[in-house]
């Protein structure tokens, strides 16, 4: 049987004249693997793909040459491209770098395992560690991927009752984190139109929501006003509806724009991850928003 942990060794000897010793000493055995204390996953770029694993161990680890075999991904949130590309361990860590997929900071079903191997994740006594496929826990900041407007029933290019605004997040966002108590469900708020020369700014001025600031690209208003609308969230999509109009004679109608939408970093996933506040440019050509 193999044993580990501190034994202590007596030795003992005597002559013929009677004259006995005794010396005693102990040593250390570690036959125990390193276990997995959390596993995790990261957007270290940004951009709302997925691109990093960290695993790490209640003890430090020993030089790790064993590359990608040991290592089973399954259900990596931005699909078949996001592979694992390379692994490198320092001290209790176990970086996983991954080749990026699709768009998608929502860990749902990931899970990573790892088989024992002797030149893969061992401890200082060379022990090799292994897990079976675990959840791996959410780190990923959720990132804006788009935003667009659409004309409703009123004059397409202008700013009026109708118009639809739609927030892109990189996956379901939390409402609580938008507007503390909201469901999702359908919020009258009043919105800011802010008068700022060929780039007039859009947001939500109702106290407490968390949505950041939409530059138009173009001249919409004469002067700031303010009118109302809804919100409405559902998964990583937020509408914002029109439903009063500023008065004639203060709004432009554009041709053409291209929005940007700096995102609120109060605003976070189910996880508590806070979100990016780096902006996204409207995608797509220019085109008449509203």
């Amino acid at each position: 049987m193999r044993w580990s942990g501190s034994k202590t060794f007596t030795t003992s000897a005597s002559d013929n004249l009677g004259f006995a010793t005794s010396q005693s000493d102990s040593a250390t055995v570690d036959n125990t693997a390193p276990t997995l204390s959390t596993l995790q996953m990261f957007d270290t770029e940004d951009d709302g793909k997925v691109d990093q694993v960290k695993a790490t161990f209640g003890e430090t680890l020993t030089a790790y040459s064993a590359g990608t075999a040991p290592w089973s991904l399954a259900n990596a949130p931005g699909g078949a491209p996001n592979t694992l590309a390379s692994v490198s361990v320092a001290t209790t860590v176990a970086t996983l770098t991954l080749n990026e997929g699709t768009v998608n900071t929502a860990s749902g079903s990931f899970s990573v395992a790892l088989a024992a191997n002797v030149d893969g994740v061992r401890d200082l006594a060379g022990n090799q560690a292994s897990f079976s496929s675990t959840a791996v826990a959410d780190k990923a900041a959720p990132v804006a991927v788009d935003v667009q407007a659409a004309n409703g029933t009123g004059t397409a290019g202008r700013i009026d009752s109708g118009d639809v605004v739609t927030y892109t997040f990189s996956e379901a966002m939390s409402a609580s984190s938008i507007k503390s108590g909201w469901s999702g469900a359908a919020l009258a708020v009043t919105v800011a139109l802010g008068s700022n020369g060929t780039n007039d700014t859009v947001s939500v001025s109702t106290a407490g929501v968390n949505l950041g600031t939409i530059g138009t690209g173009a001249n919409y208003v004469k002067s700031d006003r303010t009118v109302n609308a809804t919100i409405a969230l559902s998964g990583a999509m937020l509408t914002l509806t029109f439903t009063s109009t500023a008065p004639n004679g203060q709004l432009n109608t554009v041709a053409s724009s291209t929005m940007v939408w700096t995102p609120s970093a109060s605003a976070a996933d189910p996880a508590g991850n806070a979100m990016s506040g780096t902006s996204v440019t409207q995608s797509g050509a220019p085109k008449r928003n509203f």
